[in-house]
C-alpha cells in the first residue's frame, strides 16, 4: 500500500479515535439557538428551510448548514415529545460532525502533501490540525 494511502487510514483512523466517543454528547451551549429550541426546526417543514436561504436566522446567514441540520433533525426526532414540541437525539448531529472533521483532516492532508512534497511531514501537519 502507498504511504499516503498508509498516513489517510491513520489520520482516519486516529481521529475517529480520539473524537468518536463524541456521538454520545448531549447538546452544548449554543445548539439550543440553532437546533432544539429554532422554531424553524422544531418541526421540520420544506417552507421553514426555504425560509434559511431568503434571510439570515440569529445574525447567521448559513442557509445549506442549516438545511442540513434540517435533514439531520428529521432523522432525530421522535424520541420524545417535549411540552416544547419534538426532542432531538443528538448523536446524528454529533457524527455527522464527526464525518466532517474527519474529511476536512483528509483534505488538509493532500493539501500539504501538494505544499511541501512528502508524506510523512505533510501527515504530522494534519495530525496537528485533528
Amino acid at each position: 500500500m502507498p504511504r499516503h494511502w498508509v498516513c489517510a487510514v491513520a489520520l482516519i483512523i486516529i481521529t475517529l479515535g480520539v473524537f468518536g466517543q463524541v456521538w454520545n454528547h448531549s447538546f452544548l451551549w449554543d445548539d439550543d439557538i440553532h437546533i432544539t429550541e429554532n422554531p424553524y426546526l422544531n418541526p421540520v417543514t420544506i417552507p421553514k428551510l426555504l425560509r434559511f436561504w431568503q434571510e439570515p436566522y440569529e445574525h447567521l446567514y448559513i442557509p445549506l448548514t442549516y438545511t442540513v441540520w434540517g435533514g439531520l433533525a428529521l432523522l432525530s426526532e421522535g424520541l420524545a415529545r417535549g411540552q416544547s414540541g419534538v426532542r432531538f437525539n443528538p448523536a446524528p448531529f454529533h457524527i455527522a460532525n464527526l464525518a466532517l472533521h474527519a474529511l476536512n483532516v483528509l483534505i488538509i492532508f493532500a493539501i500539504l502533501r501538494l505544499l511541501c512534497a512528502n508524506d510523512w511531514a505533510a501527515c504530522g501537519g494534519a495530525l496537528l490540525f485533528a
